[in-house]
């Protein structure tokens, strides 16, 4: 989801009130400090042991704030494959996984963790092209790229104002969706940017690494030319954030990595998948695009079937659905509704009064009346209170709501003087929260990679309307290494994405 531009009045109540800053993606500033990463004090990398410790740390924050594919099956094989491109690489232990992010992704952080988003793995079309990128992330973490890129930032910048690390970050500024999916907040590590020669360095011997491994070493080229043409399809109605964001491409590099792979001698050996077919069937049933088990919006109502539960924001304002809360915001972006993630727990006023024990005096929140109440059946506690913050008076509504063992916070906030109706939006917005209807939940579908056979001469579009294939054809092309009118090999496995029920497996 692309950044929700909240005016400068309301941007640190909104990340105080909601969740302790975990909004912050959400808007613009300046990084935490080094403290933030890992919790005490600034990190710097002078050893390879402190790159496993803020590693750790920052592993932590992507499986809590990111979260990871659940697929066994799929993280088998990844951790197969990246530590046999691992061999001899020494200083650390490496650790592969799955990040759930849509967008086509690799990063890795200091001590030895490597991602590759699910998007990544729905893009690639060979184990070839997955290798190179792992052996890229290697490198950078084995020669210590991000604490030589540090100790330049230490030298040329104040020291208080370094980011955090995270190594070979194809995110962006700050991690989050693409504009059409739910943005999860990432907030302690920070891009760390790497110079033309460290990128240089990846590419080259992250492709010697692969070819050591028996892969092609063309594999770089053909991803690197992918992930191009796949930004050129997407820019323009999504700008996704993509291993193109830190690791810049420019026609040199793309020349480099296939002129380097001209000369880097080796044999094919058997893959960690026994053939194409395998290593199609690795990927399939991967989310294509925002889960539904993060919740879904159907208009202006939000479902969420996991949680069971749905409520409705005001029409035509516009919709967020963030990692830890979701909601909604005026077309003055004056106004603001959230529902913050629940807490566990039965008693909505504990659950007010302990929050404004812990936050009143922290946020200056005056409590204006507070009262107990009910929706629907559920119980429920509000408080109207009043903040200021940079100046601004601000006003808001809380509302507390219980439900199956789960507490909500549903918070607005508006400027003083500015949406004055945000009181009544506030009020119906809560009055909607209710369980979902069987009805609502048959509605709840998601995008799941599929896999069909051509039939001999079908084309890709045709293969598409044959099998309910909602992809768009362009990067269905790039994905299967196909033109979007050739004609396709019969028998040929063919990569689509289409929609289907989703079930929590609940009654």
């Amino acid at each position: 989801m692309s950044a929700v531009r909240i005016r400068p009045a309301l941007t640190g109540v909104l990340a105080l009130v909601l969740s302790g800053g975990v909004l912050s993606a959400c808007t613009s500033g300046p990084p935490p400090d080094d403290s933030e990463v890992v919790g005490r004090g600034p990190s710097v990398l002078e050893t390879q042991q402190d790159d496993r410790d803020v590693g750790r740390s920052a592993a932590e924050q992507v499986k809590h704030e990111m979260g990871l594919v659940e697929d066994g099956r799929l993280e088998v094989y990844v951790q197969k494959l990246g530590r046999r491109i691992a061999q001899g690489a020494g200083g650390f232990r490496y650790e592969f996984h799955v990040v759930d992010q849509a967008a086509p992704n690799a990063f890795a952080l200091p001590g030895g963790h490597i991602y590759l988003s699910r998007g990544l793995l729905q893009l690639a079309n060979s184990e070839d092209e997955l290798a190179c990128v792992l052996g890229h992330e290697i490198v950078h973490v084995a020669a210590r790229h991000a604490a030589a890129r540090q100790h330049v930032q230490r030298t040329t910048a104040n020291p208080l104002m370094l980011p955090g690390i995270v190594l070979g970050s194809v995110f962006g500024e700050k991690v989050g969706r693409a504009t059409s999916e739910p943005l999860r907040s990432f907030n302690a590590p920070y891009v760390a940017s790497f110079s033309r020669d460290q990128e240089r360095t990846a590419d080259q011997q992250g492709q010697r690494m692969a070819a050591r491994a028996g892969f092609d070493p063309a594999g770089m080229a053909s991803f690197l030319d992918k992930l191009s043409r796949y930004e050129s399809v997407t820019f323009g109605y999504s700008r996704l954030p993509s291993f193109m964001d830190s690791h810049p491409m420019t026609g040199e590099r793309l020349n480099t990595a296939s002129a380097e792979a001209g000369l880097i001698r080796w044999h094919r050996q058997p893959g960690v998948a026994k053939n194409h077919e395998s290593f199609l069937g690795k990927v399939e049933g991967l989310v294509v695009g925002p889960p539904a088990s993060e919740g879904v919006f159907i208009g202006d109502r939000f479902l969420h079937p996991d949680l069971d539960f749905s409520i409705r924001f005001p029409r035509n304002w516009r919709t967020v659905n963030a990692q830890m809360a979701v909601g909604a915001v005026a077309p003055s972006r004056n106004v603001q509704i959230f529902l913050s993630q629940p807490t566990r727990g039965s008693d909505p006023k504990a659950a007010a009064r302990a929050f404004l024990a812990d936050a009143g005096e922290r946020l200056r929140i005056q409590v204006v009346d507070q009262k107990d109440m009910k929706i629907g059946r559920a119980n429920a506690y509000r408080v109207h209170a009043r903040a200021s913050m940079g100046g601004a008076r601000l006003g808001g509504q809380l509302t507390w709501i219980a439900h199956q063992d789960r507490v909500y916070r549903l918070t607005a906030i508006a400027v003083s003087g500015e949406g004055k109706d945000y009181i009544g939006r506030a009020r119906n917005t809560a009055r909607s929260f209710r369980p979902l209807t069987p009805e609502e939940k048959a509605s709840i579908l998601e995008r799941r990679l599929r896999l069909v056979r051509a039939k001999p001469g079908e084309t890709l579009h045709a293969l598409g309307e044959r099998s309910g294939n909602l992809a768009d054809l362009r990067v269905l092309a790039l994905a299967n290494d196909l033109t979007s009118t050739g004609k396709i090999e019969g028998g040929r496995l063919v990569k689509i994405a289409r929609s289907e029920p989703y079930f929590t497996g609940k009654p």
